[in-house]
């Protein structure tokens, strides 16, 4: 049986995708959060948006993707700015993308 997380996270974005950030403790972690770790290695979740709830697949942004997604989120909360000055690694940000249904 699959291990249930349950993780608040920020979102933003289209409503056909979330963007999170991967971060873990600010800049006392040198390797990638394991809730990050457990998305690479399944991407299969099952979000929850308020009271609705759907599967969705997870994805690291792209080198292309990542800057304007960063912006919009520390946009809404600036300390992810200090985290990542604070960080020795690269913060990941993660895409979930609803899957087809039915």
């Amino acid at each position: 049986m699959a291990r249930r997380e349950h993780a608040p996270a920020d979102h933003q974005g289209p409503e056909e995708r979330r963007a999170i950030p991967g971060g873990g403790v600010p800049g006392r972690r040198a390797k990638d959060p394991s809730w990050y770790l457990n998305l690479t290695d399944d991407p299969e979740v099952e979000l929850q948006v308020g009271a609705d709830r759907f599967p969705a697949r997870a994805r690291t942004a792209t080198a292309e993707e990542k800057p304007g997604l960063w912006r919009i989120m520390i946009s809404i909360w600036p300390d992810y700015d200090r985290y990542q000055a604070r960080c020795e690694r690269d913060i990941p940000v993660v895409i979930l993308e609803p899957l087809a249904s039915g």
